[in-house]
């Protein structure tokens, strides 16, 4: 990866596969008024040449009356065997999308620091952002803090209320299991917050949801919850305790997750 564009655990960062190389910012301008009712500034500056980082483009989005929220652009060469990530969509991609993916053009990298204090600003003008270039045409989009890729109608669906925790989550964080009967997040230390882990014991979408519930709620509230707290999800009561229970879990393929800690849930 370039120098000119580092990658920082509490940073968002999205790849965003596309059919085309560049675009006016005008047609980004535009999209971005239309969808949002809002204006914001699309930079995009073209190099004269393509040069060993694979770098086509570089430029930022700005927003109107956010002079502190910055969306970086960094426009790249195709990435290799990207539909591979197809399996990882929340929704399946359709034959179209899919001949799109593999035919793309270039990525559109797009980061903005997030952390505690600036989480939910972030990740709601970021989910701006995706959603215009989605408009505009983009194939895909790839999280690569959740190992997920989605495709054009999740990004529509989790993104028309960017004020949303649940939509928030589903696109920013997702939950993982090994063999050894545990299932962990990913995602929510860009958010400066510790990521969460359960037992699978009870079955695998019953841990699935309660890792996502309770994301949310940490979300929401942009604070992870006290020692030993006790919260009440659906009909039982759960114990959060600080500290892995699941000690030899490594999450290899995230490897920057879990940087503020691993809380988990238990009844």
């Amino acid at each position: 990866m370039s120098d000119t564009f580092q990658v920082s655990p509490t940073h968002l960062l999205v790849l965003c596969p596309a059919p085309f190389t560049l675009r006016d910012a005008a047609e980004f301008e535009e999209t971005h008024a239309m969808h949002w009712q809002e204006i914001a500034t699309y930079t995009i500056d073209a190099r004269e040449e393509v040069g060993e980082d694979g770098i086509i483009a570089t430029g930022e989005v700005r927003f109107e009356g956010d002079e502190h929220t910055v969306v970086t652009i960094v426009v790249e060469e195709p990435l290799e065997d990207v539909t591979s990530l197809a399996a990882t969509s929340a929704e399946p991609l359709t034959a179209p999308e899919l001949i799109l993916l593999k035919e793309h053009k270039a990525v559109w990298r797009l980061q903005v620091p997030a952390g505690r204090d600036r989480g939910r600003l972030a990740a709601r003008r970021l989910c701006e952002v995706i959603a215009t270039l989605i408009e505009v045409g983009a194939c895909a989009v790839f999280l690569p803090s959740t190992i997920r890729l989605h495709g054009p109608q999740f990004i529509r669906k989790q993104t028309m209320d960017p004020y949303n925790p649940e939509g928030i989550t589903n696109l920013f964080v997702s939950a993982w299991h090994d063999d050894a009967g545990w299932m962990r997040t990913r995602g929510l230390t860009a958010f400066g917050l510790p990521e969460l882990e359960t037992s699978t014991k009870g079955g695998l979408n019953g841990a699935y949801f309660l890792l996502m519930d309770v994301a949310a709620n940490m979300l929401f509230q942009m604070a992870p919850y006290p020692e030993h707290a006790r919260l009440q999800v659906g009909p039982y009561t759960y114990n959060v305790t600080p500290g892995p229970n699941s000690e030899e879990v490594e999450d290899d393929e995230a490897p920057m997750n879990g940087i503020f800690g691993v809380h988990t849930i238990h009844r």
